[in-house]
């Protein structure tokens, strides 16, 4: 039987496996307005719509474009809830995170964000398809060790 919390987040998990964009952002812009933390958002919204994509690819019962929408609809959702501008007063520590040269693909970087913000830890965001070099150097300017 599922827990009472579970089912406040069912829709979410659902709209964002179906790739449901709008619905997404609507579904999660209601949960903060009942009360809930971003970090619950993604514990119980977000990270299990996650694992049922992992156990679609798994299980080979998917196609690109789901995944796709699947993505875009889970950054969307992330972007809402942390934006780029938002600053953490005296974070614990930074930490620089990129998508290396070649890679465009940024949505586990972008959960990564998220975890690390939640753990009051400043990120520095280097972006996609980013070379070793423009890391290093944004380390260095930053003050991530």
């Amino acid at each position: 039987m599922a827990s009472p919390m579970e089912n406040d987040f069912d829709a979410l998990v659902a709209s964002l496996v179906e790739g449901e964009r709008e619905r997404s952002l609507a579904l999660a812009g209601e949960l903060i307005a009942q009360g809930r933390k971003p970090l619950e958002i993604v514990t119980h919204g977000i990270e299990v719509a996650m694992a049922a994509l992992d156990r679609k690819c798994t299980a080979e019962q998917f196609n690109l474009l789901e995944i796709m929408l699947a993505g875009r609809a889970v950054m969307a959702v992330i972007r809402q809830m942390f934006p780029e501008t938002l600053d953490l007063p005296d974070p614990r520590g930074t930490v620089v995170v990129a998508a290396l040269e070649g890679d465009i693909h940024d949505i586990g970087k972008s959960i990564l964000k998220v975890l690390l913000s939640g753990a009051h830890i400043k990120v520095i965001d280097c972006g996609r398809d980013t070379s070793v070099a423009a890391v290093i150097k944004a380390a260095a300017e930053g003050g991530a060790p």
